[in-house]
Order: structure tokens, then C-alpha cells, then sequence
């Protein structure tokens, strides 16, 4: 029985290298993309917060002084 031997060229671990590094580069635009998407979500539910007025806020047990680190710390569990 005869046996194969493949070799793996200077250009096939080239082009190997290349996809590895458009895969990186693919990720880091979806984290991204993700990470933008998260921050205008905290961003839209910050303003719809800051235009409740402190009674309303008061109701949600939030203090107008705490949206920011309210709306954060919701998201972060994301």
C-alpha cells in the first residue's frame, strides 16, 4: 500500500494566515457593531428617563441625579 505525503506550502500557511486575520478583522467590527448597538440603547432609555418628571422617577425608586449609572448598570447584564 502506497502512502501520501501532502506538504503544506509557504503559500497555503500564507493564505491560512490571511483568513485568520480577516476573521479577526470580522470580529472586531461585529464587537463593534454590538458594542454601538448597546450604547444607543443606553443612550435612548437615558433620554426617555431624563424627560420623566421626579415624581414619575421617584415611582422607579430612580433619582434624577442617578440615570446615567442606573441606565449602565442595567445594560451591563446584557
Amino acid at each position: 500500500m502506497a502512502t501520501t505525503t501532502i506538504r503544506v506550502t509557504p503559500l497555503r500557511d500564507a493564505g491560512r494566515a490571511a483568513l485568520v486575520r480577516i476573521g479577526a478583522g470580522f470580529a472586531a467590527v461585529m464587537r463593534f457593531l454590538c458594542d454601538l448597538s448597546a450604547a444607543r440603547r443606553c443612550a435612548l432609555e437615558a433620554e426617555e428617563l431624563m424627560g420623566l418628571s421626579d415624581a414619575e422617577l421617584r415611582r422607579r425608586g430612580i433619582r434624577r441625579g442617578e440615570i446615567v449609572s442606573y441606565v449602565l448598570r442595567n445594560h451591563m447584564h446584557e
